[in-house]
């Protein structure tokens, strides 16, 4: 006998097979994203990247799923990651916004020495600075979702620095064009390295002192190679975590304001566990038998006297942003 299904039949035949579709489609259309960071699996950094990802996967549902790669696992470094988000290596990722300065000398901003150097400065001047850094982020074909600082910068050193004499031809790694001039200026001999090669740096004697901060002291457990941490406080750079935008633009009008609105309120969180990082990390220091000491006012005079012409040589290489209308702007703000 020939079977012939009713109309009720072969409506809910067809609605489990829409059902089914829908399903699989929305499996399809669940975004996967790795996220490299360079940083070790113990660093503020990646603990909040960790915190934002988890909220992301709850708030869409599991429909934004990001895996985070720390330690440099998935082989790109610092200073490459711009460009691998650019061109969709990776979808995601976080890193030090300052290690893009070679393609645009603008995001060098939070490195001016002594322009911000306490946490309410540094937030005032990511307000003023925040549109002119999502204009060069949407240059390379992403969108900035959040930023937070590193602690204030100082110099690991093997004798304390009491005076600019202290650091006549002291070999120190810096990160950053503009930390290399500072401390050429200050008269060290600086060489500049991503992270991955300071430790090895420092085993192998390329170089015997590092510029960062109490953070990456902790991290690079620093107290094996040297004594002294010298708290000059001169910058507070900041690490951004940028999106893809063709990545970004598949991903559904909800999902991308629910990202947003995650991003939105998890950084001021992250910027409080940087302050509490930095607490955490000089007690650390400081009981792994580090000296941290603070610059005499003297000292604080000639380092401040030094760094000034920086100013306007960032000014002058910020071809694309009008630094200086921003710079005037944020001290204009804050009074200084």
């Amino acid at each position: 006998m020939l079977f012939r299904p009713s109309l009720r039949t072969t409506g809910a035949i067809a609605a489990a097979g829409l059902s089914a579709l829908l399903s699989s489609s929305a499996a399809l259309a669940a975004a996967k994203w790795d996220m490299p960071l360079v940083w070790p699996d113990t660093n503020y950094h990646v603990q909040n990247a960790k915190v934002f990802v988890e909220r992301v996967k709850k708030a869409t549902n599991g429909s934004v799923d990001i895996t985070i790669h720390s330690g440099g696992a998935l082989g790109i470094k610092g200073p490459e990651t711009l460009v691998a988000v650019r061109d969709g290596v990776v979808k995601i990722a976080e890193f030090d916004w300052q290690t893009a300065g070679g393609e645009d000398p603008f995001v060098n901003l939070f490195t001016v020495p002594f322009l911000a150097v306490t946490y309410d400065e540094g937030k005032v001047l990511l307000s003023v600075a925040r549109p002119s850094f999502d204009k060069i982020a949407a240059k390379y074909n992403q969108k900035i979702l959040y930023m937070v600082p590193w602690p204030g910068q100082g110099a690991y050193t093997k004798k304390p620095v009491v005076t600019l004499a202290d650091l006549s031809g002291v070999k120190i790694r810096t990160g950053v064009p503009i930390a290399t001039k500072l401390y050429q200026r200050l008269g060290a001999s600086a060489v500049q390295m991503p992270w991955a090669e300071v430790v090895p740096g420092l085993a192998s004697g390329v170089i015997e002192a590092v510029a960062t901060s109490s953070t990456s002291g902790v991290d690079g457990k620093f107290w094996e190679f040297m004594g002294h941490f010298n708290r000059f406080n001169w910058a507070l750079p900041i690490n951004v975590v940028t999106v893809n935008l063709e990545a970004w633009n598949k991903l559904t009008a909800g999902e991308r304001t629910t990202i947003e609105k995650t991003a939105r309120e998890a950084e001021p969180e992250f910027w409080k566990v940087a302050v509490a990082e930095d607490e955490k990390n000089l007690k650390i220091l400081a009981d792994r038998g580090m000296k941290v000491s603070q610059p005499s006012a003297a000292l604080n005079s000639e380092l401040v006297k030094a760094a000034q012409p920086l100013w306007e040589d960032f000014i002058s290489l910020s071809k694309f942003i009008p630094a200086r209308e921003v710079i005037n702007q944020y001290r204009a703000k804050v009074g200084k």
